[in-house]
């Protein structure tokens, strides 16, 4: 794989640092408008609005989960003036309450990433799952 522009670079980071720390306003923060997600059994979530409510539905169905570990393993870039794609896995050890079991797993994605007006790269459209039958 190639070297990765600093823009991307910068996104990737900041999708483990919003992932890890659960932060809504960071998480909505790295899609564009008009992104889409395809998630493992979900509607399809057009809009980042709509990603937006499902992240804080999800927040208020599971207050006290934590991300404990968030590791992207990003296997192919492409980057084709202001549009880019990547396929990769990404491991995720995660605990519901401070009570409970640890619990971890790993999913394959697709991600098309765009070049917005002001300098930075947002997620276009994602798709991701376990593989789980």
């Amino acid at each position: 794989m190639n070297s990765i522009p600093a823009g991307i670079q910068a996104l990737h980071q900041q999708d483990i640092d919003a992932t890890v720390s659960r932060d809504l306003g960071k998480l909505t923060n790295l899609w564009a408008e008009d992104g889409v997600l395809l998630g493992q059994g979900d509607e399809p979530l057009v809009g980042k609005v709509a990603i937006e409510a499902s992240l804080k539905q999800n927040f208020a169905a599971n207050p006290t989960m934590k991300i404990l570990q968030y590791v992207p393993e990003i296997t192919d870039l492409q980057v084709m003036g202001d549009a880019a794609y990547e396929w990769g896995f990404f491991d995720v050890t995660h605990q519901f309450s401070a009570d409970s079991k640890q619990a971890s797993f790993r999913a394959r994605f697709l991600r098309v990433m765009r070049l917005q007006p002001e300098g930075s790269w947002k997620f276009v459209r994602v798709m991701w799952n376990t593989g789980n039958k």
